[in-house]
């Protein structure tokens, strides 16, 4: 009885060592990467393995990523890195490289089927992604029926 009321420490050679419990050692070790973590890392060595920095360079990664991943998983984060390496590969004026993309997205599978869905943004991380792939064609000069400014 008197045992279960004394503390959880040891004497270890004349120090006080505390006995750590399984929970805090659970909670205290650092988490592993996410897997968006390192997916976007292998997305961006992609880009930054490519030799060629042109618009043949360009296509040739997303070939690459539609020829190795035929279920277009991780296309999201494919294109937010592909939007940033536009301008360092030379291609922001390219049109057909911004209809390549938007070509990533997997067809009818975002659709909404509901009203509900409708009304509230169902796939926000989707729709983002779209809309800041629109919004890095308009800051280039480029629109998307073809006419662009530049």
């Amino acid at each position: 009885m008197l045992s279960s009321r004394i503390p959880a420490t040891r004497h270890c050679g004349g120090v006080r060592c505390i006995a750590t419990s399984r929970a805090r050692l659970f909670f205290g070790r650092r988490k592993p990467p996410s897997s968006s973590e390192t997916h976007l890392a292998l997305r961006e060595n992609m880009f930054k393995s490519e030799e060629l920095r042109n618009r043949e360079g360009f296509m040739e990664v997303v070939e690459r990523f539609k020829v190795n991943n035929e279920n277009r998983k991780g296309h999201v984060e494919f294109i937010n890195v592909a939007t940033r390496y536009v301008q360092e590969f030379g291609v922001e004026k390219d049109l057909e490289v911004y209809k390549t993309l938007f070509d990533l997205f997997p067809k009818g599978k975002y659709t909404p089927r509901t009203l509900v869905q409708a009304e509230f943004f169902h796939f926000p991380y989707h729709q983002d992604c779209g809309v800041r792939l629109l919004d890095t064609m308009e800051s280039h000069g480029e629109r998307c029926c073809g006419y662009g400014a530049g």
